[in-house]
């Protein structure tokens, strides 16, 4: 069924936040450390205009395909400075220093950034 009023395929912001991205999961429900262990982040390193620190910046998902490549959507490499690129494998939440069960005390492996080498765009 298509939408009457043309909103097919138009995002909407459903974040009370004030950033680019929004809700992006509605209805979806929590996961537990590992058990996803074939995704991965990708970003790059930035200058934290405030701090003048280095920091990481973290914009699309990928999928492991194997040890030498992640699979991602080619929108994520429109504009990119290969020596900042880096991927992010085995992280659950960027906001916790350890990924660990509430009240357990095995917590996962820690996780690794990892500098991006070369990538290759296939267009279908």
């Amino acid at each position: 069924m298509i939408a009457e009023d043309n909103s097919c395929g138009q995002f909407n912001n459903l974040s009370s936040q004030d950033d680019d991205f929004g809700v992006r999961v509605i209805g979806g429900n929590n996961t537990e450390p590992g058990t996803y262990p074939f995704t991965a982040l990708i970003g790059n390193k930035a200058l934290d205009d405030s701090s003048k620190t280095e920091i990481n910046v973290w914009r699309c998902g990928g999928t492991i395909i194997n040890r030498w490549y992640i699979l991602t959507a080619a929108h994520c490499y429109l504009k990119y400075d290969i020596t900042k690129e880096i991927v992010n494998i085995g992280e659950y939440d960027i906001a916790e220093k350890g990924d660990c069960l509430p009240g357990e005390v095995s917590c996962l492996p820690p996780n690794q950034i990892i500098p991006v080498q070369e990538f290759a765009h296939y267009v279908l």
